[in-house]
């Protein structure tokens, strides 16, 4: 699909996407991130986004701040994504998803992290993570990390294979280094 923007800037059809609880994305090779205006999209709920060959991130910081609703985020296949909320321009020092109870990550072989910049994150309902396939996944984000309701970190879909080793950022730089099966790509 030659799909470029889920947005454009001025549209009539702001309304639409501000009442929009679930977002499916899925092969849209052209499609370079979901850009939208600051106050689209507070109401979704789910966020699914796969194979987006071109996207090389995800979400810049304002579209996050603005996604209060979300409780689920897949994201899969999106072969050249390094991480999930990229700079964008946005100077937001915070990242708080404050429902996210669901985050999986899978097939992203580029992806080195969820936020490559120093912002504060939190995700105070966070309670799985599923994390696959990701060969390049160094640290979730660089910056401070809250998610006090996590407790492990799943490395398959297909069986029931989990780690923790005291906090997001420790499980996912250890399993870096092991790069066992989990890294395997």
């Amino acid at each position: 699909m030659n799909l470029n923007h889920i947005w454009r800037k001025d549209s009539e059809f702001d309304h639409i996407l501000s009442n929009l609880q679930k977002l499916e994305v899925w092969e849209c090779d052209d499609l370079i991130n979901i850009t939208v205006s600051s106050s689209s999209l507070q109401n979704l709920t789910t966020l699914k986004v796969s194979s987006c060959q071109m996207m090389t991130n995800l979400v810049t910081p304002l579209v996050v701040k603005n996604l209060v609703q979300l409780t689920r985020m897949r994201v899969t296949g999106c072969t050249k994504m390094t991480d999930i909320v990229g700079n964008g321009g946005d100077c937001h020092q915070t990242i708080v998803v404050s429902k996210l109870k669901c985050l999986e990550l899978r097939y992203l072989q580029s992806l080195t992290s969820f936020c490559s910049r120093n912002y504060t994150s939190n995700f105070p309902c966070l309670e799985e993570l599923v994390v696959e396939r990701c060969p390049r996944l160094k640290t979730f984000t660089e910056g401070v990390l809250s998610t006090p309701q996590l407790q492990r970190v799943k490395q398959s879909s297909c069986r029931e294979k989990w780690s923790w080793a005291s906090d997001l950022n420790t499980t996912i730089q250890q399993l870096y280094t092991e790069k066992d099966e989990f890294y395997d790509g």
